[in-house]
């Protein structure tokens, strides 16, 4: 096929495939690929796979601007394609693949959390009954994920198997685990599979690869970090990711010079990249790196302040500093809601914490306005002290915002707050000393409430509920029914160390010697209130090292 220029019969060049007679959509979908090479000037390994059946646009400049865009997102140039999608849906202003691009390039822009990539996916939801199933299905999915529900979930597990050489279906299941994976109960390590499935799949397809780099940091492995940077910047090297996961590198690291360097150069960055550099220090090995950067962005924006001042008091958590994690708590900037669970977070694990430090955080009032997990966090400590009309009140203030929301149609906003309510009867119930009843109810409310609270607070485990059910199964002498609950507690060392003591009971010493490790490491500077229970950890740890499962 030969290539003209419309405006002046310019010949720009030729494009040309072969194949069977019976593969005509396929060969169709190439020579389309061929065409916009020349339109676009890229060489092969710039232009984006075509599939003609999702361009639902028959606007040339709107299909030219969305390519040009889609040759930008795949080297997480991301400023640059939202510009370029912008110029496609204002041609055509019903192009739904448009929409969703854009909406995705504002996300790592921005934030998974961005109004701007909110409103564009919103867009593209209107307009996915112009998609292919496979198309359509991604957009929802990606929808359900910006609201942080779970609904996209089984969707995308169903599309891996219906396309299982499909690199974006691999990317959105790998994604969602990612962000919900906690709520779902999902391991790192299956995360991990989903995300770099993609990447095998579609290895130059550059956003694939930036949560992979997020988990080595966050399984704290050295070379495999330094490996897929190197991967990632040699395939993309003037790319924001990259600088920023080598500052990131430094940091976690890096030699005392390189990480003096790296730390004094934090004060020369914009407060945005700051606060991204936090989210690679999730495991405690790099608590004290997590706890510079939080502090750094707290001094410089009193906007982040409220929040840098939770995962603050995560972070000193994941260090078993609870002293420490308590006075960031006491803080006046702290937000409420971060206060109230980080304060029942430490009561229900059974660390200390005085009754009148509880008492001035946790105490129910019937006009408190406190948000989704803050009110369950009050409303389970009624429980806990008997004072069941507090508690019917916590249920009934989780009720009402539910209605709320319905009334102004947020039917994802309104599910969050019920499942709350629901978690809070069931915890009752277990308190009332009806474990079975207790077991069923917070089941079925467990996944919403813990997407709420992944998305509200942002702790790494400060979520009540999976607490709860492991727990529960625990006293109810069903250990490998609470397995799932603690290792869905991704970095809690507390959790890691009742991992230890289940895998010890199965006789599976190899993972077990892998909990106790996690938690005696993570604890081994912890406050002197806190060191018999790492003692505790060390003795499992001397058990089981060296034993093998006959």
């Amino acid at each position: 096929a030969d290539i003209y220029e419309v405006a002046d019969g310019q010949r720009l060049g030729q494009g040309q495939v072969e194949g069977a007679p019976d593969s005509v959509l396929m060969l169709a979908d190439r020579l389309a690929t061929d065409v916009l090479r020349v339109i676009l000037r890229k060489g092969d390994g710039e232009v984006p796979r075509i599939d003609l059946a999702s361009v639902t646009t028959a606007s040339f400049p709107a299909l030219k601007a969305y390519l040009e865009g889609e040759v930008l997102f795949r080297r997480s140039d991301f400023d640059a394609s939202i510009e370029a999608y912008r110029r496609a849906v204002e041609a055509d202003s019903t192009f739904a693949l448009a929409y969703y691009r854009l909406s995705e390039a504002y996300g790592w822009s921005e934030s998974i959390w961005s109004e701007s990539a909110g409103e564009m996916l919103e867009r593209a939801a209107r307009l996915a009954h112009r998609l292919p199933e496979r198309d359509a299905l991604f957009v929802r999915a990606s929808l359900a994920l910006h609201r942080f529900t779970l609904d996209g979930l089984e969707p995308m597990r169903q599309a891996v198997r219906k396309y299982p050489e499909d690199p974006e279906a691999w990317f959105l299941l790998g994604d969602t685990y990612y962000h919900l994976g906690q709520a779902a109960l999902v391991s790192l390590e299956e995360t991990e599979r989903a995300l770099t499935r993609a990447v095998e799949i579609e290895p130059r397809f550059m956003p694939y690869r930036i949560h992979p780099v997020d988990l080595a940091f966050w399984h704290a492995d050295s070379a495999l970090a330094a490996q897929r940077i190197d991967d990632y910047q040699r395939l993309a090297p003037d790319a924001g990711f990259a600088h920023t996961s080598r500052r990131a590198f430094a940091l976690a690291f890096g030699d005392s010079a390189v990480h003096a360097q790296a730390r004094a150069g934090l004060n020369t960055l914009e407060v945005a990249e700051i606060w991204r550099l936090q989210g690679y220090f999730f495991h405690p090995r790099h608590a004290a790196e997590r706890e510079t950067v939080l502090n750094t962005t707290r001094r410089r924006d009193d906007v982040l302040k409220t929040r840098a001042l939770i995962r603050l008091f995560d972070a000193s958590m994941t260090r078993g500093r609870l002293q420490e994690g308590l006075e960031y708590l006491a803080d006046p900037m702290t937000a409420a809601d971060g206060r109230v669970c980080g304060v029942y977070e430490v009561h229900i694990r059974g660390l200390p914490v005085t009754d009148e430090r509880l008492e001035s955080t946790l105490a129910f009032s019937e006009h408190d306005t406190i948000p989704r997990t803050g009110m369950l966090c009050i409303g389970a400590y009624a429980a806990d002290r008997g004072r069941w009309a507090d508690h019917s009140g916590a249920v009934e203030n989780l009720r009402r915002q539910a209605q709320s929301a319905l009334g102004v149609g947020d039917s994802a906003e309104a599910g969050f707050y019920a499942a709350l309510a629901q978690a809070l009867e069931g915890y009752a119930l277990w308190k009332r000393g009806q474990p079975d009843a207790a077991l069923r109810t917070l089941t079925n409310a467990q996944p919403n409430a813990s997407a709420a609270a992944l998305d509200w607070l942002g702790l790494t485990h400060a979520e009540p509920v999976r607490w709860w059910l492991g727990q529960l199964y625990l006293e109810l002498d069903r250990p490998r029914d609470a397995e799932p609950y603690f290792r869905s507690l991704w970095w809690d060392p507390l959790a890691h160390y009742y991992l230890g003591t289940i895998y010890e009971e199965q006789q599976e010493f190899d993972r077990a010697r892998d909990a106790y490790s996690y938690f005696v490491e993570s604890w081994r500077d912890a406050d002197p209130e806190l060191r018999p229970l790492v003692e505790r950890g060390r003795r499992g740890l001397i058990r089981v090292t060296g034993v093998r499962r006959e």
